[in-house]
């Protein structure tokens, strides 16, 4: 695995601050917010990226993309660097109505097209348009339902695992196969471990 690369402040003359995502320090871009990955914390990669991106500001003095950064850290960011922070209330009830769409076992579409509108529909009649722009902000795009998923099934595994591994007995059960491969695989596993 190659060494992780260190922000050099003077890396503010390519247009590039730093941002800590997963425990690794990558370069964000303070013109438009994209984050790169830790191998690019080169000098030549940066200014290549700010000539080939942004070339009419590559000529621009390092005053400019301090100005710049200090506006990007006035917005609220998610970790990822890219997203606008959600508020917690609105992250909590994304996570629960995906929750509900995965024990429906229905697609991850219906979040956006059915749910959502009907969410809106019902909370303007009743709560008024305040509310209905609140509940605008709720994310259930299909590849965000399936995103909440995937974190929700990860986060009920790592709790398994920590549960397993501090627990001083557990048990395996195992149950017969009919299929004859299955059946093969598991007497080829037997003698392997036997010899």
């Amino acid at each position: 695995m190659a060494p992780k690369r260190k922000y050099d402040d003077s890396y503010i003359k390519f247009g590039f601050i730093a941002i800590e995502t997963n425990h690794e320090t990558r370069p964000q871009c303070v013109i438009c917010s994209t984050v790169l990955s830790n191998d690019a914390l080169k000098p030549a990669k940066l200014e290549r990226r700010l000539k080939t991106v942004h070339p009419k500001l590559s000529d621009r003095p390092p005053a400019f993309f301090i100005g710049k950064s200090e506006n990007l850290k006035k917005m609220k960011l998610g970790t990822s660097g890219s997203r606008f922070e959600l508020n917690e209330k609105v992250l909590s009830a994304s996570f629960k109505i995906a929750q509900l769409i995965a024990k429906s076992k229905k697609p991850h579409t219906i979040g956006e097209k059915l749910l959502k509108p009907c969410l809106l529909n019902a909370v303007e009649e009743v709560l008024g348009e305040e509310a209905k722009n609140k509940i605008q902000e709720i994310p259930l795009s299909n590849n965000t339902v399936k995103a909440r998923i995937d974190k929700i099934s990860f986060d009920i595994e790592e709790q398994l695992l920590v549960k397993i591994k501090n627990s001083p007995f557990y048990a395996l059960q195992c149950d017969e196969s009919t299929d004859v491969v299955s059946y093969w695989f598991l007497l080829d596993f037997w003698t392997m471990t036997t010899q």
